[in-house]
């Protein structure tokens, strides 16, 4: 992170370690006295008392010299008498204590000077601290800081350490690496140096904007918010022209009192991300204009196809209508001399033509199958359902089906499709069962499962599953059409309605044991609640 110059901070708040290290100093303190100027010891705390084995009245004076250490006593005594009415000035020593045991500590003792209102000093306010507790410390410190720098040198991702103004205090090698810098051009060197020249003012903005913001920016030392990390990514620009892109996350440091004195963070190279992500990029370009391109074709087709159709029903059905109408007249002329064998031809022309008109008929509405525009709603099959067969009752000589419609069965669709599909496959069901003695018909669904399951089941003639791959294709009949009369596109208009839905349809049959054919619809039955 890098940054211009370094803002103020109005509030005074103690560091973590600054706490740590205020407790370490209390932790390691012995006792605290007071001396005369002339460092004749007036009063001693318990704990110094306790640490000598003392009391108060043998402390007195020069009493304290005998907690001195004897080779140092000497040493001690000058020191303290050079002292003596020396001044304001603090004093520092350092000597070997005797314990109440006898055993030989080291202790540093920090005297400060008490004035009266004059100004003048009338004694000295000393602390004793245990300096094995402070070597303990100390070399605790020295451990950490080695475990830091092993860390950082093992690494996979950049550390760094920065002042406010952008100049490096530490970097770990993989750092190195990610900017190009070369390592004895440290310390001293700007992080700003190594960044690429198009990336450097957005930097510098992000870093005003921060030391602005302070506090605001982030929580203050010893706050239970967690601290927020400043991402940003950006280039390092190599000497060879070699550019790095690297995600930078950094949290501020802070002084005891507050301030924003700098920013510790880490780099990952995510430049074979950012190559990724552009080649997705160009991919998803390239597919956008190439749905592009084959919409355009497709609306071409279906222009095309509509021009067909239009083609189709014009210029067919005027030469059939000929067929046909000249037919009806031959077989109607009172003068005709035909004999009854070309009486039966005529007839056959004319059944001809208009199966030929229906075909047409059937193989345009295939064909809108596919280009109509689906009006998604909730349809009651099962309604649907009971007016299929109510129209097949009435329409048939001799009713004898006996038909089963479960209730409750709806769906998520296009009504008027799925009432073409249901049309298309009870009507085959009522067709290919008719010649049983007793014919039965069953519609219902099965929605335990992810997708419902809906199913229309007859015991009539049944089918080869040999065959089964020519059951949706146009004009493919597995049985005799005298029999069984039908144009043969009614299960290819199912098979294309359920797949318009997003489902499938599917069949299973045994010759002379009925057929049942079975479909989904692409969702889940309870969501056409």
């Amino acid at each position: 992170m890098t940054t211009e110059k370094k803002a103020p901070s109005s509030a005074s708040v103690q560091s973590s370690a600054q706490l740590r290290y205020e407790k370490s100093l209390l932790d390691s303190m012995i006792g605290v006295f007071r001396a005369e100027p002339d460092w004749n010891v007036t009063w001693a705390s318990e704990g110094l008392l306790e640490f000598t084995g003392l009391t108060l009245e043998q402390a007195r004076n020069t009493g304290w010299l005998q907690t001195v250490h004897e080779q140092e006593r000497q040493r001690v005594a000058r020191a303290m008498a050079r002292a003596a009415g020396g001044g304001d000035a603090s004093i520092v020593a350092e000597y070997s204590m005797l314990r109440y045991d006898g055993e030989s500590i080291r202790v540093h003792v920090n005297n400060v000077p008490e004035k009266n209102s004059k100004g003048e000093v009338i004694g000295y306010l000393g602390v004793v601290l245990d300096m094995a507790e402070r070597q303990r410390l100390n070399e605790e410190l020295k451990e950490l800081e080695t475990r830091f720098r092993t860390l950082a040198r093992i690494a996979p991702v950049g550390i760094y350490r920065c002042d406010v103004d952008g100049v490096l205090l530490f970097c770990n090698a993989r750092w190195f690496e990610l900017s190009g810098v070369e390592q004895p051009l440290l310390p001293g060197q700007k992080n700003l140096d190594a960044i690429h020249p198009d990336d450097r003012e957005q930097l510098l903005s992000l870093g005003r904007m921060f030391l602005r913001s302070d506090r605001q920016a982030f929580p203050s030392p010893g706050s239970k918010e967690s601290p927020r990390f400043l991402e940003i990514e950006y280039r390092f620009l190599h000497e060879d022209g070699r550019v790095v892109w690297v995600l930078d996350r950094c949290i501020p440091e802070r002084s005891a009192d507050g301030h924003i004195r700098g920013f510790l963070g880490t780099l990952t190279d995510v430049t074979q991300m950012k190559a990724v992500t552009e080649e997705i990029t160009a991919l998803h370009s390239q597919l956008e204009k190439k749905v592009q391109e084959r919409t355009a074709e497709l609306e071409a087709a279906n222009a095309e196809m509509e021009a067909f159709c239009y083609s189709v029903s014009h210029d067919l059905r005027g030469p059939l209508r000929s067929i046909d109408g000249f037919s009806q007249l031959v077989l109607e002329d009172p003068d005709s001399t035909l004999s009854p064998e070309s009486v039966e031809h005529m007839a056959t022309v004319r059944e001809s033509s208009e199966h030929m008109g229906r075909l047409i008929d059937d193989l345009l509405s295939l064909s809108r199958l596919s280009r109509r525009e689906l009006n998604h709603e909730v349809v009651d099959l099962s309604e649907v359902c009971e007016l299929i067969v109510s129209a097949l009752q009435q329409s048939s000589a001799a009713t004898r089906h006996q038909v089963r419609i479960a209730a409750g069965m709806t769906a998520f669709g296009d009504p008027a499709l799925l009432q073409s599909l249901l049309e298309n496959l009870i009507g085959n069901a009522w067709k290919f069962s008719a010649d049983c003695a007793s014919p039965n018909i069953e519609v219902g669904f099965d929605g335990s499962g992810e997708t419902a399951v809906y199913f229309v089941k007859d015991n009539g003639v049944g089918f080869d599953m040999a065959y089964k791959t020519k059951l949706f294709k146009p004009f493919e009949r597995l049985h005799n059409n005298r029999r069984y009369p039908g144009a043969g596109v009614g299960l290819a208009s199912a098979q294309r309605i359920v797949s318009r839905h997003g489902g499938r349809i599917w069949a299973e049959s045994r010759p002379g044991q009925g057929a049942t054919f079975f479909f989904t619809l692409g969702r889940k039955q309870e969501s056409a609640r």
